[in-house]
């Protein structure tokens, strides 16, 4: 390339000193913005009673769900038909799908939280638990992408969408299909921190199944790394629930300024179910893979342990050498996992306490996975 001569050479020089210079003394005068410290030993400490009580009292006593509409049908097989849905949560419409199985009569409800913050697809598991006779009803949380459009609302993790699946519960009644005094849930990653604290505020569950999700807010080891970590900076579009929670309602409101550490253990607390286990309405399977590193098993092992202690009914397995969205990917573990999650569905949902077979699901479970398994 041939080089510029020397008197242009100066004059592009001077060209990039004359608008580079009063960017730099700009970038001097204003105030460099630090974030601010976090007492993390503060903001850990575990709750007091009065901080348990007066967040349990700020719970709606009741969420009722209305106006369910069925809409076209999105996908059909021998035994079962899945169609577009939409219901009511207080001022919120939100999206979602109902998968009926094909035999006419009532059959027992599944409320199917799903994982992530991506929105609803028709997973084949859903479709398997219809197979299997259940109706499966599935809600894109506020502010998610349904089935058919976006639900209304802004994402909350964990926290409005919990107001979300209870409201369908209530919602689900309507069905021709449904089994008034036969209702489940299940939920894995972000739906099954939704359902664990979801089981605590309605009486109208059988039974619960959780896979991998959280329920201690205040374990440090979980999330004193992402509130560190974010305060330095925001995370990347792709977040995962987790770090999502940590900068949209925690670090975010924090690095501004516009969020008091007593509110920021309020936002913890309304979205940790281990320190309300006493208020749990039914049995709880908990699922989660002993080497978690998105959601750390010790989740699920306080969760179960603050339960059992309450005297409730709760089981956790484990498995070892697996990891975050096990369930998702053909393997022993997965299979076994899903033969003891029909087991006790069947149990306690479907035969209303009557021991059930234990049988896995059947063939159309998929061999890789069909969305975010966060």
């Amino acid at each position: 390339m041939r080089p510029f001569p020397a008197g242009r050479q100066r004059g592009r020089d001077r060209a990039y000193v004359s608008w580079l210079v009063p960017i730099l003394l700009l970038a001097v005068a204003l105030p460099c913005r630090a974030a601010p410290e976090v007492d993390l030993e503060a903001l850990f400490a575990p709750p007091s009673d009065e901080e348990q009580a007066s967040v349990w009292d700020s719970f709606a006593p009741e969420v009722i769900g209305e106006d369910l509409q069925v809409g076209q049908l999105i996908r059909g097989a021998p035994t079962w038909a899945a169609y577009e849905m939409n219901y009511k949560s207080g001022e919120l419409t939100l999206q979602g799908l109902v998968i009926l199985p094909a035999k006419k009569g009532e059959h027992p409800v599944l409320i199917a939280n799903h994982a992530g913050l991506n929105g609803l697809v028709l997973d084949s598991r859903y479709t398997a638990l219809a197979h299997q006779g259940y109706v499966v009803v599935a809600s894109a949380y506020r502010g998610e992408w349904g089935i058919a459009a976006v639900s209304s609302g802004e994402v909350q993790v964990a926290e409005g969408e919990v107001d979300d699946v209870l409201a369908l519960v209530t919602a689900a009644r309507e069905l021709k299909a449904a089994d008034r005094t036969r209702f489940g849930m299940i939920g894995a990653g972000h739906g099954a921190w939704i359902t664990n604290l979801a089981l605590l505020r309605t009486k109208d569950l059988r039974a619960a199944v959780s896979f991998y999700g959280v329920s201690d807010c205040f374990d440090a080891d979980t999330f004193g790394p992402l509130i560190e970590r974010n305060m330095m900076r925001p995370p990347r579009a792709e977040a995962s629930p987790l770090t999502h929670l940590v900068d949209r309602w925690l670090t975010g409101p924090l690095r501004e300024g516009a969020m008091t550490l007593a509110q920021a253990r309020e936002a913890m607390l309304r979205r940790s179910p281990v320190y309300f286990a006493q208020h749990a309405q039914c049995p709880l399977l908990l699922i989660h893979g002993e080497q978690d590193e998105v959601v750390p098993v010790a989740q699920s092992e306080k969760w179960a342990a603050a339960l059992q202690q309450a005297g409730k009914k709760c089981e956790l397995v484990t498995y070892p050498g697996q990891g975050h969205g096990f369930d998702r990917w053909p393997s022993r573990a997965s299979r076994e996992a899903w033969r003891r999650v029909m087991a006790f569905l069947d149990e306690h949902v479907k035969h209303a306490g009557k021991k059930a077979k234990d049988k896995p699901l059947p063939p159309e479970v998929p061999d890789q996975p069909s969305a975010a398994p966060e």
